[in-house]
């Protein structure tokens, strides 16, 4: 897409230089200074003078800059080497990475390249906890966190607990997942990590566990208050107990 354009540049040094800035502004996370266009354009220069055609000199543009550490690591401008505040582009980064683990959305550079950002913080980061990719990264951080897999290791005595089927294990290895989640977007407080008087079930969990005084949900989990000394918090989840025994 970014090699295809209407302007009548189409083909030019213009056209490479208006390539490469909106290239470089997304792949480096950052608004592209004189230097790092300079430098783009010399590889464009030099790969057109030994090729003759502008797509292959475009290409190996981009791929130099792909090749930058500025694409690959989460650089930091420091004119010192004492502590200095992050940039509004930098912070921008952070935000994204730790959020959703991907570059900065258009929004987000947008914010950030007016130094609008942190004037709007609030409302951004909570944007950011609504992107459908925000569930995504809490779901693999809880799982590698909690180390869930242990518990497709463990083998139950279907005799002693009859309701544990394959189904329900697969549930009941959700149900961490959904329980931080809902503590995340519902803004409670973090002792619940450890004792809570509400559960997070959905019908297979609650089937499993006992509850009969819920609404059905079908396979969505739901909040749901217990009055059971020995349950609440992850701590007394199925997934975790089993998996850590």
């Amino acid at each position: 897409d970014l090699l295809a354009s209407e302007t009548e540049t189409l083909g030019t040094r213009e056209h490479a230089r208006e390539l490469l800035t909106r290239f470089i502004s997304r792949a480096w996370r950052r608004t592209p200074q004189e230097k790092d266009l300079a430098f783009a354009l010399g590889v464009f220069d030099d790969a057109r003078e030994e090729s003759g055609e502008f797509q292959t000199a475009a290409e190996e543009a981009l791929l130099a800059t792909m090749a930058s550490p500025e694409f690959l690591l989460l650089v930091e401008a420091s004119a010192t080497p004492d502590p200095e505040p992050l940039t509004d582009e930098e912070l921008a980064s952070k935000l994204s990475y730790f959020f959703y683990g991907g570059p900065p959305d258009a929004e987000l550079r947008s914010l950030a390249a007016t130094n609008d950002l942190r004037a709007n913080l609030d409302v951004v980061i909570d944007r950011l906890i609504e992107d459908p990719r925000f569930d995504v990264a809490i779901e693999e951080f809880v799982y590698q966190w909690l180390q869930l897999d242990k518990f497709d290791t463990v083998e139950v005595d279907r005799n002693q607990h009859k309701r544990f089927r394959r189904h329900a294990r697969n549930q009941l290895k959700r149900e961490p997942i959904e329980f931080v989640l809902h503590l995340i977007h519902e803004d409670l407080g973090i002792a619940n990590l450890v004792e809570s008087d509400f559960l997070v079930v959905n019908d297979p969990v609650a089937e499993y566990y006992g509850i009969e005084e819920r609404e059905p949900t079908g396979l969505e989990f739901a909040p749901v208050l217990h009055n059971d000394p020995n349950r609440g918090g992850l701590l007394t989840q199925t997934a975790i107990l089993a998996g850590l025994s």
